[in-house]
């Protein structure tokens, strides 16, 4: 069983609900609603994945259409707990990332694709994924553009044993902006590869190998490649890095 979870709060968030109740079989999922905004949602129900239905705010209002796996580097600012990651399933994230990217094109829609980094609440055991709407209340009340998401979000929820049984090289990545259009761009250009969790430059201060650690545990399927953004990226944190990597088994590899 997938969760599909939704927030009352969130005008992105009740109109792909809208969309979803109205046109969906849920004889795969079930659709939860909260009150609070979802950063600070609480551990659901057993579920194979958590998908939250999600709004993206920013400063610049930049139309975007992004996913991300939550958790917290360092301290728990909104949601979650400090130092604490969620579970990234990297086969979900990156077909979602993909399919956003297709969705954008074939619709002319004029978005912003972009892969996030692990950032915010809530922090759960579930692997977990934010597909998130913005970045204004114009695109969280088109209901044109909710919806084109929501039928994205119910088709990968009927196509997930499908995408979980693709060979994939499962990686995890370090570096970069929050954004992450390195990683964005790498995974759209190089369909063999799924990345979990994404640790970004500004995080790096929380970086310790504890957390790398919990970066490999807590992506699935198991990664077997460390992506480094190299120019996003100083010296000393690549060494420790791929001292880390070779500590555990695990190949390194450059984006540019």
């Amino acid at each position: 069983m997938i969760n599909l979870v939704s927030s009352t709060s969130d005008a992105a968030s009740v109109n792909m609900r809208k969309y979803i109740e109205k046109y969906a079989d849920k004889t795969r999922f079930r659709i939860i609603s909260c009150d609070s905004n979802l950063d600070y949602a609480e551990q659901f129900s057993d579920a194979e994945l958590d998908l939250f239905l999600s709004k993206h705010q920013s400063e610049k209002g930049v139309k975007s259409l992004s996913c991300h796996t939550p958790g917290n580097f360092g301290p728990a600012k909104f949601g979650g707990t400090m130092g604490t990651l969620s579970v990234s399933n990297a086969k979900i994230q990156s077909e979602c990332l993909r399919r956003l990217c297709k969705l954008n094109n074939d619709n002319s829609m004029g978005f912003e694709i972009t892969l996030e980094v692990t950032h915010h609440g809530p922090s759960i055991n579930t692997p977990s994924l934010f597909v998130e709407v913005g970045s204004s209340e114009e695109q969280w009340n088109d209901n044109s553009t909710c919806s084109h998401v929501a039928s994205l979000v119910l088709n990968m929820v009927n196509d997930y044993e499908k995408i979980m049984a693709e060979e994939k090289i499962v990686c995890i990545g370090f570096g970069g902006p929050h954004y992450a259009p390195n990683f964005t761009r790498k995974l759209v250009s190089d369909n063999s590869l799924a990345i979990g969790h994404i640790c970004p430059e500004y995080a790096f201060t929380y970086l310790t190998r504890e957390i790398f650690n919990e970066m490999i545990n807590k992506t699935v399927p198991r990664p077997k490649l460390v992506l480094i953004d190299w120019k996003g990226s100083k010296k000393d944190m690549r060494d420790k890095i791929i001292s880390w990597s070779g500590e555990v088994g695990i190949k390194v590899d450059r984006i540019k």
